[in-house]
């Protein structure tokens, strides 16, 4: 389920249409993930949060 919840989480970071974002603890809640395995991943595939926020400023 951790799979899960990280595509939602990168394609909600992604979507150019809404401002307001997802709350990671509602995408774990919805996929059943623990934080753990959910920011493990997320930063193992290098979405730390510096990266994060810079690629919301280029948006």
């Amino acid at each position: 389920m951790t799979q899960i919840a990280i595509i939602i989480f990168i394609t909600d970071l992604l979507d150019k249409n809404h401002s307001q974002k997802i709350i990671q603890t509602n995408i774990r809640a919805l996929c059943d993930c623990s934080a753990y395995a959910f920011h493990r991943t997320r930063n193992k595939i290098g979405l730390t949060s510096k990266y994060i926020k810079n690629l919301l400023i280029l948006k």
